[in-house]
């Protein structure tokens, strides 16, 4: 129990935080530590003392890090504004990590293993080998997942669940190589420089995405029906192949400031209203239906939009550079 100070900047050997009163707290050093293990019911915050520069220092292990037990491993606290925590080798949670900042897994010399049934509220993949998970995996991740660097290697015996409500951050050279347990109203995120395939961070649910935001510069391709329920941001193209991609809400996609962004191929909205601009593919495709007698039985609408390419109708070669195929379903 208590407290402890004066530190020095690395701590060889095994530390152990083994506080249990559920009413105390017990402050982790912002230090370099080879083990580190928490345990037992009372709070294990990360601390916010040791600066570099000016700035924060990371908690950082080097060998392993332990959470067990009801241990609770925060890095929120009123008064103390730590930086991420920095795990160099394998974690082990079967307790609760929560805050406002990530673990991150960023080894660059060999890859690293991740096992727990316990809970994270964000976790960032940051390891060019690799991350495994391992012993059946069993945690899940509250809040936000971030695949920045390396592959994230799951199975369906070895797994995870992200749970209601978060999100799933995925840059250009980083990967999942199985599809997770998604709980409901995930938000999907592209980042980065260069072109991505959607896989399996995306959800094959069509009630599960609430968001699909795509801001990497190369934009994506989708690699199968995707429906998004709430919105869509894209700022670096959508390309729907032979797939289709679906909005279910009256929320129009939000384009990027210069404009030219765009979504290429097949995009259907199923919420649709006379009196209401709807706005397709790019900022300059819409669909507007005046009056219910102009809507009538109309249910879902969907444009198939080809820029590069001549409309196949009698003298296409004389029509603009863009192919656009317009659909619509009624109400049977």
């Amino acid at each position: 129990s208590g407290q402890v100070k004066s530190l020095p900047d690395t701590l060889g050997g095994r530390m152990e935080f083994l506080g249990r009163n559920d009413a105390s707290q017990q402050l982790i050093p912002n230090i370099v530590y080879n083990q580190l293990v928490l345990k037992n019911q009372s709070k294990k915050i990360v601390g916010d003392e040791e600066k570099t520069n000016g700035e924060t220092r990371n908690l950082t292990v080097l060998d392993s890090l332990i959470m067990e037990d009801s241990t609770l491993f925060t890095t929120f606290w009123l008064g103390i504004q730590p930086a991420d925590v920095h795990a160099k080798a394998s974690v082990r949670n079967t307790a609760t990590y929560r805050g406002t900042k990530y673990v991150v897994m960023n080894s660059e010399e060999s890859s690293q293993d991740l096992d727990g049934n316990g809970s994270f509220s964000r976790l960032k993949i940051d390891n060019p080998l690799g991350v495994d998970v391992i012993n059946g995996g069993g945690f899940d991740i509250r809040e936000s997942l971030v695949l920045r660097q390396g592959e994230l290697r799951n199975s369906t015996e070895n797994n995870f669940k992200l749970a209601d409500s978060s999100e799933i951050v995925r840059y250009t050279g980083a990967s999942l190589a199985n599809v997770p347990q998604f709980g409901s109203n995930i938000s999907v995120r592209y980042r980065g420089s260069g072109e991505m395939t959607a896989s399996n961070e995306m959800p094959k649910d069509s009630a599960t995405i609430r968001t699909l935001d795509v801001e990497n510069t190369g934009g994506i391709s989708l690699s199968r029906n995707v429906t998004a329920n709430d919105s869509i941001i894209v700022k670096g193209d959508i390309r729907t192949s032979s797939d289709t991609l679906t909005l279910t809400s009256n929320n129009d996609p939000i384009f990027s400031d210069d404009m030219e962004s765009e979504i290429h191929g097949t995009f259907r909205r199923n919420h649709i209203e006379s009196g209401d601009t709807l706005i397709f593919n790019n900022p300059y495709t819409y669909a507007y239906f005046r009056d219910s007698i102009a809507l009538k039985a109309i249910r879902d609408f969907a444009m198939t939009v080809t820029p590069g390419e001549y409309p196949q109708l009698p003298q296409g070669q004389d029509k603009v550079l863009r192919a656009l195929t317009l659909m619509a379903w009624d109400s049977e």
